[in-house]
């Protein structure tokens, strides 16, 4: 397969799921932009990189995006990037199976949990294994599997603060 045919074919595959992995945390240009830089890296390495397939092009992905987090990050430390409420008809559009209220809730309680909470429970809602969360952020896939049971509390903890009540 041609490197440019294989380029946009991981593009379709995985383009949104980058997007929301963004568009959650971020404004929709920031997400946008974010998510843009991302792909624009993949491509990149694979000019650079003719015969290379990754194991699993969605840890792959990934890892990038979360570089290009860490980057930003950076580089904005002391701006304000959140996500804006008056943002939620495209919000709406993108999920037309959660209600709106719903919507407002998940994003404001991730506002309260730490980054590295976010960023964990992200990753595992984006399909990531232990094992892959774990060698993109050089920590033992156990170490993940307890932090993320721990973010799972203070998320549902949260959550429980905006009103909203999970089973179980």
């Amino acid at each position: 397969m041609d490197k440019n045919d294989l380029f946009n074919q991981v593009f379709d595959m995985y383009f949104d799921k980058v997007y929301s992995y963004f568009a959650i945390c971020y404004n929709r240009n920031i997400a946008d932009d974010l998510a843009q830089q991302t792909f624009f890296n993949v491509w990149k390495y694979m000019k650079r990189n003719i015969f290379f397939e990754p194991d699993s092009w969605k840890a792959w992905i990934f890892r990038i995006a979360v570089n290009v987090k860490n980057d930003f990050l950076r580089n904005n430390r002391n701006q304000i990037t959140t996500f804006e409420y008056s943002e939620l008809q495209d919000t709406e559009l993108k999920h037309p199976e959660h209600d709106i209220v719903d919507i407002v809730s998940v994003k404001h309680a991730l506002d309260k949990l730490t980054l590295t909470d976010k960023e964990l429970l992200l990753l595992k809602n984006n399909g990531l294994s232990s094992n892959e969360i774990g060698e993109m952020l050089n920590i033992p896939a156990s170490t993940v599997r307890s932090r993320l049971a721990a973010a799972k509390k203070r998320f549902k903890k949260a959550l429980h603060e905006c009103g909203v009540i999970i089973d179980g």
